[in-house]
């Protein structure tokens, strides 16, 4: 399940750079949202080996309410969040530590980038709020979402490659952050944030010292 949900995240973030092309924004934002939540799974899903392998899960009643998470579009984007700090990618800007700290807010952008309706006080339509629309993501937007998601993918492929980043409890997501998909993410999306061409360049001159 973790090398297919990783699979799946890199589909889903492909298909949203194609969107992006295309010029539907709101669209590209709502899958690189779902490429997001895919890779929190994955990430999830090799957390759960470790603990399995430490002899912490035992297939009990803990096993499964971990896994019923899985199924959970905010925890999956929380774990995400948590991982990328506790690895140390230092990759959240000041506008995605405010969505970090909020489990409803990338949600609730989520679902403004496919549905148009009325804002929402907790559970109850707010009937004097404003209207959200997906029109209201612009190019700007989708690309700040996408570089953040193809940030993380290539600083896990890099440090992993230059043999900084420990492997992967599951081999067989450990065996695909290769070569080959850290240059297939540095063509097809060229945007980056600073912070990751200064570790991307930190990694590869240290690892030819």
């Amino acid at each position: 399940m973790g090398e297919l949900s990783f699979k799946n995240s890199l589909r889903l973030h492909y298909d949203s750079i194609i969107l992006f092309r295309l010029k539907s924004y709101p669209s590209a934002y709502f899958l690189s949202i779902l490429a997001l939540e895919e890779l929190g799974k994955t990430l999830m899903l090799d957390d759960f080996i470790y603990h399995t392998n430490a002899g912490e899960f035992d297939g009990g009643k803990y096993d499964y309410e971990f896994l019923q998470l899985l199924y959970s579009h905010r925890y999956k984007q929380g774990f995400l969040f948590s991982e990328v700090s506790w690895r140390g990618l230092n990759l959240l800007n000041k506008e995605f530590l405010k969505i970090a700290k909020d489990d409803n807010r990338l949600e609730a952008k989520k679902q403004n980038a496919v549905y148009v309706g009325l804002e929402r006080l907790g559970k109850k339509i707010n009937l004097k709020g404003k209207i959200t629309s997906p029109f209201k993501i612009n190019r700007e937007k989708a690309s700040k979402q996408i570089t953040f998601l193809n940030d993380i993918f290539l600083d896990y492929a890099t440090g992993r490659i230059c043999d900084f980043y420990g492997e992967f409890d599951n081999e067989n997501v450990d065996v695909l952050f290769n070569r080959r998909l850290r240059n297939k993410l540095l063509t097809i999306w060229k945007n980056r944030s600073q912070k990751v061409k200064r570790k991307i360049k930190k990694f590869e001159s240290l690892r030819n010292k």
